[in-house]
């Protein structure tokens, strides 16, 4: 599966993920309903794959399986229908940073920051607001060390 991402690079050493693959206007409360597969194979939240109603839940489940990949150099899920099997089945999302070179506290946090993120509810998925608030409260946190790329 090819694996294609468009990072935005700033002078002040920010990145900024720029596009997901599947963008379309969400005003709130607004849901959106999709027609045919879009996006990334094994990226696609539940609800794409469903073709149920769809919120910008389905980027912050994009992001975690971005996140993920970044932090381990794996895919969290293979395909699409890996996707499928976990929601039908109800199994756990397997989170394996292992062999990671990250230090445990870090790799704690990185787990649940990913789960939250992953979470087969729409609704119980966090907003990017909170997402961001967590992130540099906990991950950005000076007791936790990542390795630098």
């Amino acid at each position: 599966m090819s694996f294609c991402l468009f990072l935005v690079l700033y002078k002040s050493s920010t990145c900024k993920v720029a596009d997901f693959g599947l963008a379309c206007p969400v005003t709130s409360g607004s849901p959106q309903v999709t027609t045919g597969a879009r996006g990334t194979d094994g990226y696609r939240a539940p609800e794409l794959l469903r073709n149920r109603e769809f919120t910008h839940a389905v980027d912050i489940w994009s992001m975690g399986c971005i996140l993920y990949k970044m932090a381990s150099g794996k895919p969290v899920f293979r395909s699409d229908m890996d996707v499928v099997e976990h929601c039908i089945h109800k199994r756990g999302i397997p989170i394996r940073l292992d062999h990671t070179a990250y230090e445990q506290k870090a790799k704690n946090s990185l787990s649940s920051f990913v789960l939250r993120m992953l979470n087969f509810e729409p609704s119980k998925r966090p907003s990017a607001s909170d997402l961001y608030h967590e992130f540099s409260n906990e991950c950005l946190n000076p007791g936790i060390v990542f390795p630098r790329f």
